[in-house]
């Protein structure tokens, strides 16, 4: 059994899921639960998801793989909020 070589491919596994979070939040979020701000917010945690990878890709290339894992997490959890708090749709 071969292992990945997340040093190589880490920060593109990265990106690809910052890539299938916005998907996501396009189809969860724009189009249907968050109102304008909240649009706001989903697209400034795919900022700082980017800039992390970018700056993670040059220290700790593996570990931008876990950074998608990370923002799905946080996506959910400001569904959750904004569904119960805030009163989204």
């Amino acid at each position: 059994m071969t292992r990945l070589k997340l040093h190589r491919s880490g920060p593109w596994i990265g990106v690809g899921g910052v890539f299938f979070l916005l998907y996501v939040a396009f189809h969860a979020f724009f189009l249907r639960l968050a109102p304008w701000w909240g649009n706001a917010l989903i697209i400034g945690m795919l900022v700082i998801q980017l800039i992390v990878i970018s700056r993670l890709a040059r220290r700790r290339p593996e570990w931008c793989v876990w950074v998608p894992v990370v923002g799905l997490v946080a996506y959910f959890t400001l569904l959750f909020v904004g569904r119960k708090l805030w009163g989204w749709a």
